[in-house]
């Protein structure tokens, strides 16, 4: 598995394989970004925050990385660490919508979750605001899989469940 996100004009393509993330700007390549060396899989999940800023996660960490742009430069700003996470595989997939997030942690009590994350203002953090589980999920559902955001709508997907037929299900703001 590999993250991909495209908004038009950047492209951001994850290759966990090599642990790194490869950034393309109107079909140039801009970036090729690695991880810090303590994780593996960096680039399972990519999103993009808006232009000049965007995530990387890995599945294996517990881990979301930060970048921003300055100048020509893509730079790593922080990383969101959510406690008791390392094995859930946080980060597997990611979704994010002006300042908020939701980062999918498949493995999370056996089941699957995923976590939505107000971006502080004027600031580089992230804060957790909420911990989405579906209802009737079975261990192994791998529910946080796939995750979008859009609007204050979430969708997660969870593609073991109902006996591996899977399903996807609808969060909304509220």
């Amino acid at each position: 598995y590999a993250g991909f996100v495209n908004n038009g004009f950047y492209k951001i393509i994850g290759d966990p394989d090599n642990n790194k993330a490869i950034l393309y700007e109107g079909g140039t390549l801009a970036a090729t970004l690695t991880s810090d060396g303590s994780v593996d899989n960096f680039g399972h999940g990519v999103g993009f925050i808006n232009t000049g800023h965007f995530v990387v996660g890995t599945d294996s960490s517990g881990k979301l990385f930060n970048y921003r742009q300055r100048g020509p430069n893509w730079t790593y700003s922080s990383s969101t660490i959510p406690d008791n996470l390392p094995t859930a595989k946080f980060g597997t997939s990611v979704g994010i919508d002006v300042d908020t997030a939701v980062v999918g942690a498949p493995d999370y009590d056996g089941r699957g979750a995923a976590f939505i994350f107000l971006k502080d203002a004027g600031a580089e953090t992230w804060s957790l605001q909420a911990r989405l589980e579906g209802e009737g999920l079975a261990t192994g559902d791998a529910f946080g899989s796939a995750v979008a955001i859009s609007q204050g709508g979430v969708v997660v997907g969870a593609p073991e469940a109902n006996n591996g037929k899977g399903a996807a299900y609808v969060f909304e703001r509220v």
